[in-house]
């Protein structure tokens, strides 16, 4: 995926930080939904007399990536809306297409970790994506990717997406591929938030981005786009298990199907090497 895009309409560039493009326009996005105003009125309120400026418009289209000081103006015209939640998650920094260090990762998911008993958990709130209307979600431990996918939320993702980059920056190839599976099983939960549904492409290739950082992962899992579309716009997709039917026969409790496909190969000397083989030319310059 190219990271600078041509506007068709007047060949100006959009902005190659396209996990900061997400940021600002679903930000600007829940602005207008939650204040119930178009995008001309929230541009008269930002600007003033400075209508030319166009912020709004610029950044809805991708042209520019919304900085911190403009979330503050923002919250004194409307100090009574928590959009500015949306922007302070560190779920966009994690998308980034960049390497990141091992502090860096750590830093960015400490406002989300309760070490306060020696244990790590997730300390998310208990309601699918904060919304006290929302469905309860189970308790998740730092290291349980079970639990987070079973959350079925922004925050299951984010958690999940934390261990992906984790296991990318330590060079864990193994760990990489199965919490990229499993990131692709919460991509659904992630982009059935009402806030975020209608930038789910958006989300799906961020998220490829990053499988392509590694390409032994990239080499071996393939994300199945139709199926993922299907979850997110079911009528119900439930993953915490105690919302699942069980089957009739097993009285198991029924598995959503996974939305990737996994390769796999016989352990024989001649298919490691025609593997690696493949690999090292996907990694050539």
């Amino acid at each position: 995926m190219k990271n600078s895009i041509i506007s068709s309409n007047n060949n100006r560039k959009k902005s190659c930080d396209l996990a900061g493009v997400q940021r600002t326009r679903l930000t600007i996005e829940y602005l207008l939904r939650t204040e119930r105003i178009d995008t001309k009125t929230l541009q008269r309120t930002y600007s003033g007399e400075a209508e030319a400026s166009n912020a709004i418009v610029n950044w809805l289209k991708g042209f520019h990536v919304m900085k911190y000081n403009s979330i503050i103006k923002l919250r004194k015209l409307y100090p009574n809306n928590d959009f500015y939640k949306i922007y302070e998650l560190s779920l966009f920094d994690l998308l980034k297409n960049k390497p990141m260090t091992k502090k860096q990762l750590e830093k960015l998911v400490s406002p989300y970790i309760d070490t306060s008993n020696h244990l790590d958990f997730w300390d998310f709130s208990i309601y699918q994506n904060g919304d006290k209307n929302g469905k309860l979600t189970p308790l998740s431990s730092n290291i349980d990717t079970e639990s987070l996918f079973q959350r079925g939320d922004l925050y299951g993702f984010m958690g999940i997406l934390y261990h992906v980059r984790m296991a990318e920056c330590t060079k864990d190839t193994d760990k990489h591929l199965l919490y990229m599976s499993e990131a692709y099983r919460a991509l659904p939960g992630l982009c059935r938030y009402t806030h975020f549904k209608n930038r789910w492409k958006e989300f799906y290739h961020l998220l490829l981005d990053l499988h392509m950082r590694v390409k032994t992962t990239w080499f071996l899992l393939k994300p199945n786009i139709k199926l993922i579309k299907s979850q997110i716009f079911a009528k119900k997709h439930h993953t915490f298990r105690i919302y699942r039917s069980r089957h009739p026969i097993t009285n198991k409790w029924i598995e959503p199907e996974p939305p990737f496909i996994l390769s796999s190969f016989k352990s024989d000397n001649l298919t490691m090497k025609f593997m690696h083989q493949i690999i090292k030319a996907f990694e050539a310059p």
